[in-house]
């Protein structure tokens, strides 16, 4: 059982527990979701009603590596993006820098608290990635000429 939204072509207009029948006026332009609307939308992706695929996930954004760090390699760029249920993804591997700040995250992809992951490098020697509330992202234990992955996952804070 879940909830499903009715789009009239302006605003989410009617939520009602799913299975239940959906009669939209007569001639109205509708859409019908599988989840209660949010305050941008619903899901990762919907199609109007003249079936253009609508997202509201963000684009993956480089960041700006400080400290000498740079990316490792073609294929593991460092990039960010947030999805439209505010999951930040973190994701890359970086090299030639010095523990300590890596690159700041922008606001509105932060935690709310102080984030800590076990990290690793291609020595197979663990570091730790920490992810602050002013968006500042830390490697501590870092092997130098060695990469460190900077992965991570976490809900930005509202």
């Amino acid at each position: 059982m879940g909830d499903i939204a009715v789009y009239d072509g302006t605003d989410w207009c009617i939520v009602y527990p799913f299975p239940e029948i959906v009669v939209p006026q007569t001639g109205a332009d509708v859409q019908i979701a599988t989840t209660a609307p949010a305050p941008r939308g619903v899901g990762d992706m919907w199609i109007d009603s003249d079936d253009t695929v609508l997202t509201w996930d963000s684009t993956w954004t480089t960041p700006t590596l400080v400290n000498g760090w740079v990316v490792y390699a073609a294929g593991y760029e460092a990039r960010y993006r947030k999805l439209i249920n505010g999951m930040v993804t973190v994701e890359g591997l970086v090299k030639n820098g010095t523990s300590g700040l890596v690159t700041t995250l922008p606001a509105g992809y932060r935690p709310g608290k102080k984030l800590l992951w076990a990290s690793i490098t291609d020595a197979n020697i663990f570091c730790r990635l920490d992810v602050a509330t002013n968006g500042q992202m830390v490697l501590s234990g870092y092997t130098a000429n060695s990469w460190a992955s900077i992965n991570c996952n976490f809900y930005a804070e509202l």
